[in-house]
């Protein structure tokens, strides 16, 4: 036992980086994302995307999904590859209607949604210090994303049932990697959702060879690293790292938007959102001293 509690420590930290890593990427992934905006729809963005990771996981790690696919993963990864699309879906519509800042903001509760679920609906006993550091991320993404014009809209409420979406993807894909190797599943979950975005696309956009050209270059940072590095390590770090505690880490992707704006695109950071940004680290230190418990989801 005393041999055991210095591997699940080191397992911990391992997946706290990849975590990590992973939250740097997607907001780095914040740059390429807008370029890209300007020439392409969502529902063509999004198929490009999750269909070219799939082809990228399938030429580097054909051996490991050969020996690890079997029929029965199918289920798993529909519901992540539904979930994840839904949550797209959602947040695309939203923005339409609202201002990036809310909307940034208002997707990043997921990681407060993350452990009331989890308590709600699974009866998860979340600690105390989590919900310290939970509490001070949320102060700090509000800093960092909300202005002083304060106001409801549709386009809010289309976003925060994307933000719902995306809390349970995240704690299905706590629980389906505890159960299955990470690389198959997040291959088979790029693959369901690069599908229902394709069907997306067919039914309401029309795309053209020279946009999606012009965009390629957006398209492939994200189909190598937002999308073949940065959810991969996610589902890998999952699998040793507390589902609200793992929420926390990636919403630091806000923070890590706002340094790429700032390096990036010559955006300015005021003295509030440097704060936020602070506060939001602080809290994931704070909640990522919870202990790791890969199989939290068991009784599910």
């Amino acid at each position: 036992m005393m041999s055991d509690s210095p591997t699940r420590a080191n397992h911990h930290y391992r997946g706290f980086i990849y975590l990590l890593i992973t939250s740097l990427v997607w907001g780095f992934a914040f740059v390429p994302q807008r370029i890209a905006s300007a020439h392409i729809e969502a529902g063509t963005f999004n198929a490009i995307k999750y269909l070219g990771a799939t082809i990228l996981m399938l030429t580097i790690f054909w051996r490991t999904l050969l020996r690890h696919f079997r029929p029965h993963l199918i289920r798993s990864m529909l519901v992540l590859g539904f979930l994840l699309f839904g949550g797209s879906v959602l947040q695309q519509v939203g923005v339409a209607s609202t201002t990036a800042g809310k909307a940034g903001f208002i997707t990043g509760l997921y990681m407060v949604l993350t452990p009331i679920l989890l308590r709600a609906v699974w009866r998860v006993h979340i600690s105390p210090r989590c919900w310290l550091g939970v509490s001070l991320a949320v102060t700090g993404l509000a800093l960092l994303c909300v202005d002083d014009r304060l106001s409801i809209t549709t386009g809010d409420l289309w976003v925060l049932g994307s933000a719902v979406l995306f809390s349970l993807q995240l704690i299905y894909a706590n629980r389906f990697v505890a159960q299955h190797e990470p690389i198959t599943l997040a291959t088979g979950q790029y693959f369901f959702c690069g599908i229902f975005s394709a069907c997306c696309l067919l039914v309401s956009e029309r795309p053209t060879l020279s946009n999606v050209l012009t965009a390629w270059p957006s398209l492939a940072y994200m189909i190598f690293l937002s999308t073949g590095v940065g959810y991969t390590l996610a589902l890998v770090g999952q699998k040793y790292v507390r589902p609200e505690v793992a929420a926390l880490l990636m919403a630091l992707e806000a923070v890590f938007a706002a340094i790429a704006g700032w390096l990036l695109l010559e955006e300015h950071l005021a003295i509030r959102q440097l704060i936020g940004c602070s506060l939001m680290l602080v809290g994931c230190v704070v909640a990522q001293r919870t202990t790791v418990a890969p199989d939290v989801l068991d009784q599910a």
